[in-house]
């Protein structure tokens, strides 16, 4: 990822994404916003226990800074299913953890803080996406599940799609319960450290695109548990925390 600060926010962008001219893609932090602890301070999630106005000034500040408009955005209802729909228009998805567009002018957003965001782009269909993969997505197969039904609509081969995993939780620091580590792949969980195993949803997301024969997948390495000065963690917060959002769309224009 690259690092930015713009008008006070602390934000990272990807050049794998962007040296593509219409796709305009951003990933925020906690850095810069209103937002009083324990949200603090770029709180970008509106059901939270924060203050709305703060959200609302906050997301007012960090679309701005990206030069998306709210009102270009699609929005997910997220669930921790694997509901995947295909958008034509701004607006809210309810009850979708993944979608994607091949229209100009729509931003699709993935609402995150531990959870595996996944953003991808398909070069020949000129098809953008995200991806909410959490434990239990992740368990249902939703990253696989969205690249097949995006093949599916569209035809061709999926070689050229770039897939990019944002800051998450770690395998360092995701421990979980054997049953949890019941519904994954031996591959993903790590044993060993104390008397319950470790899931990496990196790993686990990274064989679903491998399976579905996604050929460039881009890993930020960040955890939002380690990074907490950084990021949003559900997990390190005890669950009182703010969100982080990943954004993806395609410009009207090659210069927007």
């Amino acid at each position: 990822m690259n690092w930015h600060v713009e008008d006070g926010i602390t934000l990272g962008t990807f050049g794998s994404l962007e040296k593509h001219s219409r796709v305009k893609a951003a990933f925020s932090t906690r850095k810069g916003g209103v937002s009083a602890a324990p949200f603090d301070q770029l709180n970008l999630g509106r059901n939270t226990q924060d203050n709305p106005e703060n959200v609302v000034e906050n997301r007012r500040r960090f679309f701005q800074t990206i030069g998306v408009r709210e009102s270009e955005l699609a929005l997910q209802q997220q669930v921790h299913e694997d509901t995947i729909r295909y958008v034509t228009e701004p607006g809210t998805c309810l009850q979708t953890d993944a979608q994607f567009t091949d229209q100009p002018g729509i931003y699709l957003l993935v609402t995150v803080a531990d959870c595996v965001p996944i953003l991808f782009h398909w070069p020949r269909k000129n098809v953008v996406g995200v991806i909410h993969a959490g434990w239990k997505g992740t368990a249902k197969n939703i990253t696989r599940q969205t690249m097949e039904k995006m093949e599916a609509q569209f035809g061709g081969d999926l070689g050229d799609v770039v897939a990019v995993l944002g800051p998450s939780i770690g395998p360092d620091h995701y421990e979980v319960s054997e049953e949890v580590a019941g519904q994954f792949d031996e591959r993903v969980l790590i044993r060993g450290r104390g008397p319950r195993p470790y899931l990496d949803l990196w790993k686990a997301n990274g064989l679903q695109l491998e399976a579905a024969g996604v050929g460039n997948i881009e890993y930020s390495n960040l955890c939002t548990f380690a990074r907490s000065d950084l990021f949003f963690s559900h997990r390190k917060s005890g669950g009182k925390t703010g969100r982080m959002l990943g954004v993806i769309g395609l410009t009207r224009s090659l210069r927007e």
